[in-house]
């Protein structure tokens, strides 16, 4: 055996150092993912309690009534004119009781499929077939467990019909997705309004998907990653290896100064899916 050979085929030092370089920088990117649904616990928890309280509440009213109907016909006598009247009272309120429990047992339904979904979504770290608007809406719902992003943010979201599906790794644009709210929250100036603005929109351009998330917050902001707090997520990755990792998967990525602030365009090329006949 060809001992130059041999060397040639182990790996050099260069490719040992940058294996170990992307293994940490993969640890750290998911230390923050860890961290930061840590830190959305106890919204999560409080966007579950809601649902669940108007359910059990709705159970105990149906539990209450339906001991007085039980009375009311267990009783000898022939029920008098009013106490008919108070038993179709008794069930008129059941039924809204129960549509009141049925819409709380659907949002709690809803809230949990979007959880499971989001963290079976994460979970993947190859690329899949996904639509932009769904993934978009899903991080979204997903940050709304954080009460300060759900109840302190001015946003609107413009989402555009029919657009084609494309294929990229769905925790990299999560953690990029999430990066650049966080950093728009962190970054607000309230000298220039009072609760944080952000536009998100997604349309199709040149040939390519765009998502733009526009944000309050002047450029220069931004352009230096020590200006943007950290929070609780300190020693996290710098928003530029977020976007190099973005990058890596596919995306298109520029920073805008626009007449609100700043924009973040995320392009990707969209799939091309072979018509069924």
């Amino acid at each position: 055996m060809n001992p130059a050979l041999t060397r040639k085929d182990e790996p050099s030092d260069v490719d040992a150092q940058q294996s170990s370089s992307t293994m940490q920088e993969n640890a750290d990117f998911e230390r923050v993912e860890l961290a930061r649904v840590g830190a959305l616990l106890p919204g999560i928890v409080h966007n579950l309690s809601t649902p669940l309280s108007g359910v059990l509440g709705g159970i105990q009213m149906l539990e209450m009534r339906a001991l007085n109907i039980a009375e009311s016909i267990e009783k000898p006598d022939r029920p008098t004119a009013a106490q008919w009247k108070e038993l179709v009272s008794h069930l008129a309120r059941n039924q809204k009781t129960i549509e009141l429990v049925s819409r709380n047992a659907q949002n709690l339904a809803v809230l949990l499929q979007n959880l499971a979904n989001r963290i079976a979504y994460f979970s993947i770290k190859t690329p899949d077939i996904h639509s932009l608007n769904q993934l978009v809406q899903t991080e979204m719902r997903f940050l709304e467990s954080d009460l300060t992003f759900k109840h302190r943010v001015r946003r609107s979201v413009h989402l555009a019909n029919d657009l084609p599906p494309l294929k990229c790794v769905f925790s990299i644009f999560a953690e990029t997705f999430d990066e650049i709210t966080y950093s728009a929250m962190a970054c607000h100036e309230p000298s220039r309004s009072a609760l944080p603005e952000m536009v998100f929109t997604t349309a199709m351009e040149s040939d390519l998907l765009v998502l733009r998330v526009e944000c309050d917050t002047p450029m220069s902001r931004f352009e230096e990653d020590k200006s943007i707090p950290v929070s609780v997520f300190s020693s996290r990755p710098s928003l530029r290896k977020y976007f190099d990792r973005l990058r890596h998967d596919g995306w298109q990525v520029e920073m805008l100064a626009t007449d609100l602030g700043t924009a973040f365009e995320l392009r990707h090329a969209p799939v091309v899916v072979a018509s069924q006949k």
